[in-house]
């Protein structure tokens, strides 16, 4: 729903369909109108302004969270690292708490909507470092290593549970979360303790007809030989001409 509003009124601002800060009443009506049309669900213009002033406080607090000396954002991996006794600090404020060790999901509409002053942080280096400094290169290197490591394998975990669950969308979102952690830091293929459900996540990623080179880099990462990978192509084609259910398949 967050995204809805702020993508909707971004997109009048883009067109300049008016003037100052302030959010026009008919601007959030147009947002009722996608959330109805999406969600089904029906908000008065009061309860849109007042989540509208919800979201700018989630942009200042977010903002207070990643500028506190000694806290790190990790974009590209949905991450806000510090140690113990920094989130003693951050977390004084009680709305800080949404971010312990994570970011704020909709931080680029947010700052073009609150922040028009900003620095643009969509094309920020992999690594953002806010702090005073101090820490060692080698050592900084190393813990965004670990952590991508830390975060690769809950990622393919997540995505074996999902699998069992039979929740193919899940699954390929969490390969999708495994392929940002191996693009930050280059991983090597992984190890599971039953191949054959490396296989199925590999088979279930290839139905959701994912980029070229996304689907060989989850091959070399889930350790899926050439042999193996064109046996599931062909067991991929095959289902789709027999018209079988996605979600009722399993390789093994």
């Amino acid at each position: 729903m967050d995204h809805l509003i702020l993508s909707t009124i971004k997109r009048f601002r883009d067109n300049a369909c008016w003037e100052g800060s302030d959010i026009p009443s008919w601007v959030l009506n147009e947002c009722g109108l996608a959330i109805q049309g999406e969600l089904g669900v029906k908000l008065t213009i009061s309860k849109l302004s007042d989540r509208l002033t919800e979201l700018q406080s989630r942009y200042h607090t977010f903002k207070e969270v990643v500028h506190t000396t000694g806290a790190t954002w990790l974009p590209r991996q949905n991450f806000v690292m510090a140690d113990d006794c920094v989130w003693v600090e951050i977390l004084k404020n009680t709305f800080a708490a949404a971010y312990y060790h994570r970011d704020e999901p909709e931080f680029n509409l947010l700052a073009s909507l609150f922040g028009l002053d900003d620095v643009k942080e969509e094309d920020a280096p992999t690594v953002i470092v806010i702090s005073d400094s101090t820490i060692d290169a080698e050592k900084a290197r190393q813990v965004v290593h670990e952590l991508a490591q830390a975060r690769l394998s809950n990622s393919l975990v997540q995505a074996v549970a999902l699998l069992r669950q039979r929740n193919n969308q899940g699954v390929v979102n969490s390969l999708n979360d495994l392929l940002a952690c191996d693009k930050a830091v280059p991983a090597t293929p992984v190890s599971w303790e039953v191949p054959e459900e490396l296989a199925d996540l590999f088979l279930v990623y290839l139905k959701s007809d994912q980029a070229p080179e996304k689907v060989a880099r989850v091959q070399y990462l889930l350790n899926i030989s050439d042999s193996t990978a064109e046996s599931l192509r062909a067991m991929k084609y095959k289902g789709s001409s027999n018209g079988s259910a996605e979600q009722e398949e399993f390789v093994f």
